[in-house]
């Protein structure tokens, strides 16, 4: 006679062989289990509930201990460089899609935010002339340093020291006062 886990571990090993040699079958009955069961779980509510708050939890678990921080970071980081590595154009194309819409909703939120039209003679027939002005100067060092989100989101908690300016009311004030060097081309 033999024992139940005797009887166990052959069945193992019959399963095993039988994998083995059936595998494009065996993978076939598996997806199509899989999908089964993915269509049966997605229309429930509970089961949908249950994994949004897992989720969730796990991700601020994730978020609040540095090193796990980090090493998401780190491993973002490869994979856009191997992104990039691949192809550098779709790469490019694929960020530029990704990023302009989250731009410009921010960039319109940033000019509603101060008035929508130029501080100095009134401006607003077209956003793409109107330009956000650091009143103090130094903007474009700020919004270089920063990058374009942060620097709009900082101009959205504090809009004390940014105004709205037309492009040529902003050359006009950076002229004179002097942020910007111009070469007279007669003395060239």
């Amino acid at each position: 006679m033999y024992s139940e886990e005797h009887r166990k571990e052959k069945q193992r090993e019959a399963q095993k062989r039988y994998r083995e040699k059936n595998r494009e079958k065996v993978r076939e009955q598996d997806r199509i289990a899989q999908a089964a069961r993915h269509k049966r779980l997605k229309d429930d509510p509970e089961y949908l509930a249950m994994k949004r708050k897992s989720g969730r939890e796990y991700q601020q678990r994730r978020r609040q201990d540095p090193d796990e921080r980090e090493k998401d970071r780190t491993i973002s980081r490869e994979y856009q460089r191997d992104l990039r590595a691949k192809d550098p154009k779709a790469f490019n194309e694929k960020s530029r899609n990704y990023m302009r819409p989250k731009y410009s909703e921010l960039r319109n939120q940033v000019h509603k935010k101060l008035g929508n039209k130029c501080a100095k003679c009134g401006y607003d027939e077209d956003t793409r002339g109107i330009q956000i002005d650091h009143i103090k100067g130094g903007g474009r060092g700020e919004h270089n340093k920063l990058g374009w989100y942060k620097y709009f989101q900082k101009i959205l908690r504090d809009q004390t020291d940014y105004q709205l300016l037309c492009a040529t009311c902003n050359y006009i004030k950076r002229y004179t006062n002097k942020e910007i060097h111009i070469v007279d081309p007669i003395l060239m």
